[in-house]
């Protein structure tokens, strides 16, 4: 099995929104917050961490770290889920890259991938490509030719 590759990058992300005018369709957050819907605050992230296994299939991940001053799961609950969040950061990602980034490029993980300061999110697509150019993908179609 193949070493996992990890690249950080030390880029700001600044005022990307949390904003749920229906608290109902996001589960992850604090009952706190679900009383003063409608919702709108914002967190900043200060590092990303990427990480890929050469010749896996599987999308690469992402950790957006954020800190305790603009976000804390303990008080509010878990980003995951917010839909201006995510599209904040694709747009604010892509700008800071050069990129225009879409829900191909980058999604939310599972809720148990989640973190107490970051959110993890998966990697394909254009995104992957840019940030580990050289990185060899297994590709399970050449399987199938094989196996015929």
């Amino acid at each position: 099995m193949d070493d996992i590759i990890t690249k950080t990058l030390r880029l700001k992300l600044t005022g990307l929104r949390v904003k749920e005018p229906d608290v109902s369709r996001n589960y992850w957050l604090s009952d706190e917050l679900r009383s003063l819907a409608p919702i709108e605050m914002s967190t900043d992230v200060f590092r990303l961490e990427f990480d890929c296994q050469p010749g896996h299939g599987g999308p690469g991940g992402c950790r957006a770290y954020f800190t305790n001053k603009t976000w804390s799961t303990r008080k509010h609950g878990l980003i995951y889920t917010s839909p201006t969040w995510i599209a904040d950061f694709r747009e604010a990602l892509g700008a800071k890259l050069g990129l225009t980034l879409t829900g191909a490029d980058v999604a939310y993980s599972e809720q148990g991938m989640q973190g107490h300061t970051y959110v993890h999110m998966d990697v394909t697509g254009g995104l992957f490509e840019h940030i580990f150019p050289d990185v060899v993908r297994y590709d399970s179609s050449e399987d199938d030719e094989t196996a015929a």
